[in-house]
């Protein structure tokens, strides 16, 4: 199933699950003058968006190993698939190789030769680019001269990215249920905290508070979302 995800005006679109694993990367990249937003997405990890009359740039980060192992869990096919969808929708698409690959043949059965066939598959018959970074240091940095290449954050329009919803993890899932009142970053220190949803939806304000990023506010909010009787029809939900 298809859906439409809203691309605001940012500059950088950033999956949950890639924040998930490197929250300190992304929130460095907001200090950097850049407006990032962080969003469930399909086919990428992140998404530079464009001004009019440019094209957005869909990236997809692998680690070496991750690379190869993506491949041999089967799930590498449907990545590259999904970047092409993405292509097709009008986005400039790439992969984003960062680490050592050298690391592949140390650390796993993969041949050189196994190896290169298939970035040579990629890129000559899927016609998908893979850009290569020695580390996340590199790779951040060109994702800053990158998306100011693309344009101002007040000249860029919001985007309707066309998406196929995939299959999360339990704990994403757990992730998705509460980021939607307090952002990713502090869902992940609530279930840190807590250990799980239960725990946090039967928590008081006074517990809620003792997590980082939690204020008496949001901790109010928390328990009235919580604790509220529903009593809509499906039909009278806008």
């Amino acid at each position: 199933m298809r859906e439409d995800i809203s691309i605001e005006l940012v500059d950088i679109l950033v999956d949950t699950r890639e924040y998930s694993k490197h929250q300190k990367e992304v929130e460095w990249l907001k200090r950097q003058g850049l407006t990032v937003e962080v969003k469930l997405i399909e086919g990428a990890d992140y998404v530079l968006n464009a001004v009019e009359g440019k094209k957005p740039l869909a990236i997809e980060c692998k680690t070496p190993t991750d690379f190869v192992g993506s491949l041999k869990e089967s799930r590498l096919i449907e990545q590259l698939d999904l970047l092409k969808q993405l292509e097709d929708d009008g986005m400039d698409v790439a992969i984003a190789l960062i680490g050592w690959l050298g690391i592949i043949e140390k650390v796993t059965k993969w041949n050189v030769t196994a190896v290169s066939r298939l970035i040579d598959a990629i890129v000559l018959t899927w016609k998908i680019p893979i850009i290569p970074f020695p580390n996340i240091k590199w790779f951040l940095a060109w994702v800053i001269a990158k998306a100011k290449s693309l344009g101002s954050q007040e000249e860029k329009t919001v985007r309707a990215l066309r998406a196929r919803r995939r299959e999360m993890s339990v704990e994403e899932e757990a992730i998705y249920m509460l980021e939607g009142i307090v952002g990713p970053k502090t869902a992940i220190s609530l279930l840190n905290h807590f250990g799980n949803v239960r725990n946090v939806v039967n928590a008081n304000e006074e517990e809620l508070m003792k997590v980082e990023g939690i204020g008496k506010k949001t901790a109010k909010r928390l328990v009235e979302v919580f604790n509220t009787e529903f009593c809509r029809t499906p039909d009278k939900i806008a």
